[in-house]
């Protein structure tokens, strides 16, 4: 519980709360122009750098050459799985030409491309704390999932995104009787989607950080 706890409360700890919320907000809206996008990455692997190292305050949202790097590490750690996952799954289904061995085939390789999506907050979390993209492609990534924290991480980030998303869209609605409510929503969406994406790397952090120090 202490992992959930600290997340919850992680993302409006500190000195820098504001700013970074306000960058970040920047960023995100930028993000329509693809290579801003890439700063947010990069804060989200800082994030999970310095939560599987024991920090207790919001990462700072600076170093932005540093920020553009570690993001195109999370874009080619990301597209290498997607990539690996899809063309172990494809080899499996075209194993065999018919016959019950394919639903054997087809069905170990829908295993293994999942496990290739699992696994990719445990790639990034490494990633991030070893500061190389050797990290990402160790069998260890695919031994975490395995772990009892790394599946309270998932649930909870599971549980806060449907909670977190119902919660806004009443809020929405209730706001879209007003001009100046419908104009508040969709900072409102972006506020949101910036907290839950600070959780989401500030659990797996602590998770990563659990499962490697036990």
């Amino acid at each position: 519980m202490f992992m959930i706890e600290d997340s919850l409360k992680y993302s409006l700890r500190g000195e820098n709360v504001l700013e970074t919320y306000l960058i970040a907000g920047v960023v995100m809206i930028a993000s329509i122009l693809i290579i801003p996008l890439l700063f947010f990455l990069g804060y989200l692997l800082r994030i999970g750098e310095q939560s599987s190292q024991g920090s207790e305050d919001l990462a700072k949202f600076s170093d932005f050459k540093q920020l553009f790097v570690d993001g195109l590490k999370f874009f080619a750690v990301v597209i290498s799985y997607l990539v690996l996952g899809s063309l172990l799954l494809s080899a499996a289904g075209s194993m065999y030409p018919d016959g019950a061995v394919v639903t054997l085939a087809l069905a170990l390789g829908i295993i293994v491309y999942l496990a290739f999506l699992l696994a990719i907050p445990m790639a990034l979390i490494g990633v991030a704390s070893e500061g190389t993209l050797k990290a990402a492609f160790r069998r260890e990534s695919f031994e975490y999932i395995l772990t009892r924290s790394y599946w309270v991480a998932a649930f909870s980030a599971l549980m806060l995104s449907i909670l977190g998303t119902v919660v806004l869209f009443i809020i929405g609605f209730v706001l879209s009787i007003t001009v100046v409510g419908i104009v508040l929503i969709p900072f409102l969406w972006i506020a949101w989607s910036i907290y839950f994406y600070i959780f989401f790397f500030r659990v797996f952090g602590l998770a990563y950080s659990d499962i490697t120090e036990n």
